[in-house]
């Protein structure tokens, strides 16, 4: 059987942030916490109904991101889920392959990713 995973991220998610020469801005240090809790909530939502056989499949994920400040790019959101989601739904984020990803606009303090996704095949 395929599996399907759907779960909310609430609160906004640090994008990736690459760290230059010796430089580590104040977003680069907040990332690593936001990567640590956005995979804390992963692991609440997949828990053990996911198995190794389904870890090692081909994905497909769908990700709206709701954000009250249009900052953050969005393929930088998406690399701070997708790399979150190692060891939880896949193995190494090179098994997705298909995303859909939009950032959208919403009230303050109703900041959240909507995660969705599911196996395509192995």
């Amino acid at each position: 059987m395929r599996s399907t995973f759907t779960f909310i991220i609430p609160g906004e998610i640090v994008p990736y942030t690459r760290v230059g020469r010796e430089r580590w801005t104040d977003r680069a240090r907040r990332h690593p916490t936001s990567r640590d809790a956005v995979r804390a909530m992963a692991l609440a939502a997949v828990g053990a109904r996911i198995d190794d056989e389904a870890r090692s499949g081909r994905w497909h994920a769908g990700m709206p991101f709701y954000r009250y400040k249009r900052r953050g790019d969005v393929d930088n959101l998406l690399k701070a889920v997708l790399d979150a989601l190692q060891g939880v739904v896949w193995n190494d984020d090179a098994q997705v392959d298909a995303i859909e990803a939009r950032r959208l606009r919403c009230r303050r303090g109703q900041d959240r990713a909507v995660v969705a996704v599911w196996e395509i095949g192995r």
